[in-house]
């Protein structure tokens, strides 16, 4: 928001209710790790890692499952090289570096999920 671009962080409110636009993104398959278990889920381009957690029986709360509400947000650690795709809009960018948003966004190599 170009209006509040000079603001301090963490002043500006905003909300959205429709999910990121991304054109050019392509959903790619990925690989996840529960730290609470050590057990490993893949979860495929066509499904969310939400879905593929619920499927494996680990819960977590979700409302609008499109990255805008907030509700599933959890923590995560990276392992080596892998990155995280952001697709939310919910979460500030100084968060993003520990906590993701499981209903949109992905993953490139392999990241440990902190329940």
């Amino acid at each position: 928001i170009s209006a509040t671009a000079n603001w301090p962080a963490g002043s500006v409110h905003v909300e959205h209710f429709v999910p990121l636009n991304a054109p050019h993104f392509v959903p790619a398959p990925f690989e996840v790790t529960l730290a609470s278990s050590g057990r490993t889920l893949q979860v495929p381009a066509d499904r969310t890692l939400l879905s593929v957690r619920r499927e494996q029986g680990v819960p977590l709360p979700s409302s609008c499952e499109i990255g805008v509400c907030g509700s599933c947000e959890c923590a995560y650690r990276v392992e080596g090289d892998a990155t995280v795709l952001h697709r939310d809009v919910v979460l500030e960018a100084g968060v993003r570096a520990q906590r993701l948003m499981p209903c949109v966004s992905r993953a490139r190599g392999l990241f440990v999920l902190e329940l």
